[in-house]
């Protein structure tokens, strides 16, 4: 096991520490050499984080297009540079009793919508991420991106010295909960910064099954990392599971489409092709007549 790890792993990512930190930090500690993430966290956000460990790096980009799920706290009554409260302050205002403008705002941002990525992002520019560019003192401009909010829901409200909201989002791949804060105090007419945020699950992974980075570190030195390893075979659900046999995986390997069973009856879509339980290839199911044949995308080698 401690040799050849091939599977998914739900870590706990703290603050103040990036997602390259953690994928760094659990490299060295359970000696792999491929290991990577589904989705970015800031380093003041925490939460869920799902790693793909070996050959499930292979299956990381269909994690990662994913609803997500986040518990987002937005402050109303500050902008800042950054869109958080890490950033440098631009303006204040005195903003009160919001509750009413806030739920009256939430439906217009659920839907299909367009945002314009912060400069505090990690989005590339000419060869530059856009967080170095700002940290220079530039701005550049930034194309609109259309992202999906499936649910916007309004939580909780509490007032101290700035109006807090809490929220529940899910979203699409490449929403920027910080921009969505700073669009819904333009609404509203209040500024407004991201406070504070977790990420609750990734498509079918929630934070309940996430372990934290000494957690983990402890069953790989107990050999009980496998207890908490995702088998690639678990990993993507949604995908349609078809048997082959060793000659069918000889022609996958090669690069070559199968024919699937006359009696084989399915929509077209992703598969997950098995010999014996264990895991050859991603592909696409195709039609062709009455006929259905299986392409593959992706092999695996475990």
């Amino acid at each position: 096991m401690k040799s050849n790890i091939n599977g998914i792993l739900n870590v706990y990512k703290p603050t103040g520490i990036s997602s390259f930190q953690v994928i760094s930090t659990l490299k060295k500690a359970l000696k792999v050499k491929k290991m990577g993430h589904t989705g970015t966290l800031d380093p003041k956000a925490e939460g869920l984080l799902v790693i793909c460990i070996g050959e499930a790096t292979k299956i990381a980009n269909y994690i990662m297009h994913a609803k997500k799920r986040y518990k987002a706290e937005i402050l109303f009554g500050i902008e800042t540079d950054t869109q958080d409260m890490e950033g440098k302050i631009l303006r204040e205002n005195e903003c009160k009793n919001l509750k009413d403008k806030i739920r009256r705002a939430i439906p217009k941002f659920i839907g299909e919508i367009e945002q314009i990525p912060p400069m505090y992002s990690a989005i590339s520019y000419k060869g530059k991420r856009l967080y170095e560019l700002a940290r220079e003192g530039k701005t550049v401009e930034r194309k609109h991106r259309k992202v999906i909010i499936y649910k916007f829901e309004f939580l909780d409200y509490r007032e101290k010295d700035y109006p807090i909201g809490t929220f529940f989002i899910e979203c699409s791949k490449g929403t920027y909960i910080r921009s969505l804060a700073y669009d819904l105090g333009r609404e509203i007419g209040c500024p407004a910064v991201l406070y504070s945020l977790t990420r609750e699950g990734v498509g079918d992974f929630s934070l309940d099954q996430a372990y934290t980075i000494e957690e983990i570190r402890k069953l790989y030195k107990d050999d009980k990392l496998e207890e908490i390893i995702i088998d690639i075979k678990n990993a993507l659900p949604h995908f349609i599971h078809i048997d082959i046999t060793s000659d069918e995986e000889l022609r996958i390997r090669r690069g070559q489409f199968i024919q699937l069973s006359r009696n084989f009856k399915s929509n077209r879509g992703m598969a997950l092709a098995l010999n014996k339980d264990r895991p050859v290839a991603i592909g696409e199911i195709r039609e062709k007549g009455n006929l259905y044949f299986f392409y593959p995308k992706r092999v695996f080698h475990i």
